[in-house]
């Protein structure tokens, strides 16, 4: 059996007397797409930081790729290892294509001739595959919320990376866009990068996920396939909702419907 890209052991980040993540463990294969699903606050966003290498102060053992995090070169971490933020601010007049070409340049040695260098069917691909075309002299703070986020998603993939760490990729995007950017996403992973997304929306978690790392207090709850985790009493527990399932067209929805007036869900099981 191969070793898994990422593997985190006994992961604790506390801050402010707060535990923030407490003995997180987890193994992602390749060519996973893996799900980070749980509510306000459970944690996502700084698991995805830590990997990042832009969260400092934890304990435990992050491997990445097969070397632990300590021992990567920052450069050659950043060219393997994309991280797309919830937020991103730009202090420049770049166009779309700036982004775009920045983004590439981490790309040096795993597929680009040179940093920074995209042929015309990469770049085609890229503008093509987040419906960027028609904005790709636009400067980027000109663009709508949505808009920005096509780009950012674009830029972080510009370059191909091995790891692909994506904090709600998809959240503000209009609902052809989001189908379409968890396509890509769905299409990068089949053919090879292993993604770790932070995704609110449970219905796309459902379709389009691997597996799912529910967290909750900074614990993984549950871990495993999606219908393993997406079961009415762990959305009862955790999220304190009662859900409606189906599905169509061979995919299964997931939609939120009532809240519970406690957090006394129960756990599966109990």
């Amino acid at each position: 059996m191969s070793a898994p890209v990422i593997g985190i052991r006994d992961l604790t980040l506390a801050s402010n007397g707060r535990a923030r993540l407490a003995d997180v463990s987890l193994d992602v294969d390749a060519g996973a797409l893996v799900g980070i699903i749980g509510p306000n606050g459970a944690g996502k966003s700084t698991l995805l930081k830590i990997l990042a290498g832009v969260e400092p102060g934890w304990s435990g053992a992050v491997g990445v790729l097969g070397r632990a995090m300590g021992a990567w070169d920052r450069l050659a971490y950043a060219r393997a290892v994309a991280y797309l933020p919830q937020e991103f601010q730009c202090q420049w007049a770049l166009t779309v294509e700036d982004l775009v070409a920045l983004g590439a340049t981490r790309g040096e040695g795993f597929g680009w001739s040179s940093a920074g260098s995209i042929s015309d069917r990469e770049r085609a691909w890229v503008y093509e595959a987040f419906d960027l075309v028609p904005l790709r002299r636009r400067i980027f703070n000109t663009l709508s919320g949505g808009e920005k986020a096509r780009a950012r998603l674009a830029a972080a993939v510009a370059a191909r990376p091995r790891v692909l760490l994506a904090d709600e990729p998809v959240a503000n995007l209009d609902p052809f866009h989001q189908i379409e950017a968890i396509e890509r996403l769905r299409a990068l992973a089949s053919g090879g990068t292993t993604i770790l997304m932070v995704v609110h929306d449970l219905t796309i978690a459902a379709r389009f996920c691997d597996r799912l790392v529910l967290l909750d207090g900074g614990r993984i709850a549950c871990v495993g396939a999606t219908d393993t985790v997406l079961q009415p009493d762990w959305l009862a527990h955790v999220y304190r909702v009662r859900a409606l399932f189906g599905t169509h067209d061979g995919g299964r929805y997931v939609i939120p419907w009532t809240r519970l007036p406690s957090a006394n869900g129960g756990l599966p099981g109990s």
